[in-house]
């Protein structure tokens, strides 16, 4: 779990595939059984052992072998808890980093959409003008002015759309290169949008989505706000 999405997120060069010859398929299996039974004699045998070595009648020997077994228990529990948290938490991050992506790509296309409506209008303004122009020369300036309105109209979704596009990716990225021991934390700013801050990690990590963040809110015409 912990591991989930990263080939997905990661870069096509550090991403391969590699084939095993028998040989090492040998080793690689040999390697695993040795493991697998490393294993199985760390967990049953310290137990009669130490009980064995220990001086004393055979009372106080099923003492220590219980008290060893019991502690052994504890510790493996914790260890399973704690690799369980750890894949909890790991699984948690991409989801919240996978619906800010999704979010930022959502915003582009809506964006997006705007664009050929915008460019249509300016394009009209200017062949009405042209239209215009030879009825009465007067009249003709309107429409050039109501033109670069819809032009300027549409240059603000363009960047909006590239701004929003660019957190896609930038939250796209961070996901492929989250720590799995690392957490985060939801933090809301002060215009209300969602932002995701890992704990135990620098500020300047996460900087250029706060920095894409502050340009969208400019372009709302909203104020810039530093999660920061």
């Amino acid at each position: 779990a912990e591991s989930l999405g990263r080939r997905r997120f990661s870069y096509s060069n550090a991403v391969g595939r590699s084939w095993m010859s028998q040989t090492e398929i040998v080793f690689s299996r040999v390697a695993r059984e040795r493991a697998k039974w490393a294993s199985f004699a760390l967990g049953v045998l310290p137990a009669p052992l130490l009980a064995v070595l220990c001086p004393g009648d055979i009372v106080f020997k099923t003492v220590v072998a219980t008290a060893t077994a019991a502690v052994q228990a504890g510790y493996y529990l914790a260890s399973a808890e704690y690799h369980v948290a750890r894949a909890t938490e790991a699984v948690s991050i991409k989801a919240r980093m996978a619906a800010v992506a999704d979010t930022y790509a959502n915003q582009a296309a809506r964006f997006s959409a705007l664009l050929p409506f915008t460019s249509a209008l300016a394009g009209l303004c200017a062949a009405v003008a042209t239209a215009v122009v030879e009825v009465n020369p007067g009249l003709s300036a309107i429409f050039p002015t109501i033109g670069a309105l819809f032009a300027a109209a549409a240059s603000v979704s363009k960047a909006c759309c590239e701004a929003d596009s660019s957190a896609a990716y930038q939250a796209a990225d961070d996901l492929a290169n989250i720590p799995p021991v690392d957490g985060s934390d939801l933090t809301i700013d002060a215009s209300g949008r969602p932002t995701i801050v890992p704990r135990g990690s620098d500020k300047e990590t996460f900087a250029p989505i706060a920095k894409i963040q502050s340009a969208l809110n400019f372009l709302r015409g909203e104020k810039a706000q530093n999660v920061f």
